[in-house]
């Protein structure tokens, strides 16, 4: 009898089982069924979100950032839910669990949810960031392109696509050190899952400004959650209302014991397979250890092409004319490069011009020679190392061109002009102190030139 039972399962998976899977393996199929949809997402498949992608199209050519999801790549990493009930509807348990979804009283699917990850930058480490996908249960079946969410290659045109999300890669690789660049455009007041960041981007602007990309001085709310949440569901569920039933002596004296036959939703060998999928994805592989400190280095940078793929499209970075912390599209920043003609248009007195331009030239040449060798070039100055700064007092009337000078001297050295006013630091002398400082160490971090705007109100 049992032999006749495993007949019966093997011809089973022989008719049903290896076509099935081999249909969406091949691409051959074009629909469908819901209970199918295990085998359309097998572990470390890429996967596409249509609805992402165009929020963020959206965002990119009307200036309107998207709230809601705006990555439209992830690879899939573990998978749950969509299965049938086996227990008795008219069990204790609370029938008014929102998690099934009933066509009848004697039928109830859990929704079919995919567990799965994009690659984000956290300013140390390229570290994966998790996101879960749900789709309801629906009868019959339905073209594999209808869903919310399907397998990039059953995309008809994704090649163009992908090309566009590597270029967009590479130069998010770049833009992971500090970079001075150019934003036109909207900002991003949520994670490229769709997850709301904290007050720190609580509202999306319009930003037209010179801006230095920096994750690791953003404020702490632009970090989504890095990570892989973990699903080993190790439930038991109940297959019928008849149960076993055995007595505690030979000769049935004692009172009977009754145990419910169970079936395991996450049998032993789903969690091998979900982990042998993981030990094959170099980047996984690499950051498990890195996480479990058998790795000393940090991921820093992604050699796959699919990897890069999954790279979002938004970096973290200070905006100097709106002096905010902002999530920035990325396809909206540009280079910045030096223009020698900026003091061309400023009309300076005679020979203040020169002596501004050589005080500059000066004190980079110091400043390259001392990052370059670790000391500080020789000069006039008889204390060795003191006054590695450049101070100027510009002093006049409105309009004689003090902050154009300031502006001159950052446009002709490349560098970004970082403004601050009394507004930005207060009017507590405590206050002020620690505003300064900060200032001053983001202002040297990203070499940039200082202009503190109406210095007066601070002097007297």
């Amino acid at each position: 009898e049992a032999l006749r039972d495993l007949r019966c399962l093997k011809q089973f998976f022989e008719l049903y089982i290896h076509p099935t899977v081999d249909r969406f393996r091949s691409k051959i199929a074009r629909k469908v069924r819901f209970a199918d949809l295990w085998y359309l997402f097998p572990y470390g498949e890429e996967v596409f979100l249509a609805s992402a992608l165009g929020a963020e199209a959206r965002s990119s050519f009307t200036q309107t950032a998207e709230s809601g999801a705006y990555q439209s790549v992830f690879r899939v990493y573990d998978l749950s839910g969509g299965r049938l009930q086996l227990s008795n509807p008219n069990d204790s348990e609370d029938e008014s669990n929102n998690n099934f979804q009933s066509s009848s009283a004697m039928v109830r699917i859990d929704p079919f949810h995919i567990m799965c990850y994009h690659i984000d930058w956290d300013s140390k480490s390229h570290s994966p960031v998790y996101h879960k996908i749900q789709i309801k249960p629906f009868e019959g079946e339905r073209d594999i392109t209808s869903l919310d969410v399907y397998p990039t290659k059953y995309h008809k045109d994704f090649e163009p696509i992908r090309q566009q999300l590597l270029t967009r890669g590479r130069k998010f690789l770049k833009l992971t050190k500090p970079t001075h660049m150019r934003y036109y455009g909207r900002t991003y007041d949520s994670h490229p899952c769709g997850d709301n960041s904290s007050h720190s981007l609580s509202a999306t602007s319009f930003v037209e400004s010179e801006v230095m990309v920096d994750f690791e001085q953003s404020p702490r709310g632009w970090q989504p959650n890095f990570g892989l949440d973990e699903f080993l569901i190790y439930e038991i569920d109940n297959v019928d209302d008849w149960p076993v039933t055995f007595w505690q002596d030979k000769e049935h004296n004692l009172n009977p014991i009754f145990l419910a036959e169970f079936v395991f939703m996450e049998p032993e060998d789903t969690n091998w397979l979900r982990e042998r999928a993981r030990d094959q994805n170099s980047f996984l592989r690499d950051w498990n250890l890195y996480q479990a400190g058998h790795r000393t280095e940090p991921i820093q940078t992604l050699e796959s092409d699919d990897d890069l793929v999954l790279l979002p499209s938004r970096v973290m970075g200070y905006s100097y004319r709106d002096r905010t912390f902002n999530a920035f599209n990325i396809d909206r920043l540009e280079p910045v490069t030096a223009k020698s003609e900026g003091f061309d248009g400023l009309a300076l007195p005679k020979g203040h011009q020169m002596m501004v331009e050589a005080l500059v030239k000066e004190h980079f040449i110091k400043k390259e020679a001392y990052e370059k060798h670790g000391r500080s070039a020789p000069g006039m100055d008889m204390i060795s190392g003191k006054g590695r700064g450049l101070i100027m007092l510009l002093h006049g009337y409105p309009g004689v061109g003090k902050t154009s000078t300031a502006e001159c001297v950052a446009q002709s050295t490349g560098r970004p002009l970082f403004s601050i006013t009394c507004g930005d630091l207060g009017l507590d002398p405590v206050q002020v102190e620690t505003s300064l400082n900060d200032k001053f160490r983001l202002a040297a971090k990203w070499n940039c030139v200082l202009l503190l705007d109406e210095a007066d109100v601070f002097l007297a």
